[in-house]
């Protein structure tokens, strides 16, 4: 019959040699990569010497994931499963004889901003709606159409761009901006039209010559 202080014992000695050996090792991507907007990034394994880490030589070790596609050192990164997992890719790293559980970090998407070039709306034109990621890496960068889904309660959107109606018989436009793979992050924004025509929109529209402008300051 087995002793269950002993088994306790045991399991409690493989559990630290275990993170032991998590805590050697460490998944890195590329520095100089955007995970936060672009599909694949290089991953790299580290190993713990002294206080810091030193990069494995490729060759020197093997990395296997189920999580995601990984081939040849770059990992391809699916949005909607990045952000069910909060970022977490599990991986098993073969380094010296040992078969090793470590995990990657990636930056998760955490919340959306407007960020819109005018506070006004020219009906005349087509408005882009700008909208920013805020992400856990602590960036902010430009999100698009495939990141974000838009609508309007007047008119339409085309991509990332408001198209006016033909007939503009309201004063605002409240845009709803939606995260694709997380529809819990929905933000809202009103914005209104310019109530004012701006010559300078009109078709036959022609700046002042140097001589009008100076013959109009003599008149006044």
């Amino acid at each position: 019959m087995i002793d269950m202080k002993y088994f306790i014992a045991f399991l409690l000695v493989l559990l630290c040699v275990g993170k032991a050996y998590c805590q050697q090792y460490r998944l890195v991507y590329d520095k100089d990569a955007l995970p936060e907007l672009y599909e694949r990034v290089g991953v790299t394994a580290q190993e713990q010497k002294g206080n810091g880490y030193v990069t494995l030589q490729p060759g020197k070790y093997k990395l296997t994931t189920t999580d995601a596609d990984y081939r040849n050192g770059t990992l391809g990164i699916d949005r909607n499963k990045v952000q069910q997992s909060k970022g977490v890719v599990n991986f098993n790293l073969s380094v010296q004889g040992k078969s090793i559980p470590v995990q990657l970090q990636l930056p998760v998407l955490k919340g959306i901003r407007y960020n819109l070039y005018t506070d006004s709306i020219k009906p005349v034109l087509n408005y882009y709606v700008n909208i920013e990621g805020e992400f856990t890496s602590g960036k902010i960068l430009p999100l698009d159409a495939g990141w974000v889904s838009i609508t309007a309660d007047h008119g339409s959107i085309n991509g990332m761009e408001w198209i006016p109606p033909a007939e503009l018989n309201f004063e605002k436009v409240t845009f709803t901006a939606t995260v694709k793979t997380a529809p819990k992050i929905s933000i809202k924004k009103t914005v209104y039209l310019k109530k004012y025509a701006d010559p300078r929109d009109a078709y036959d529209y022609k700046d002042a010559t140097e001589d009008e402008v100076i013959r109009n300051k003599r008149r006044r």
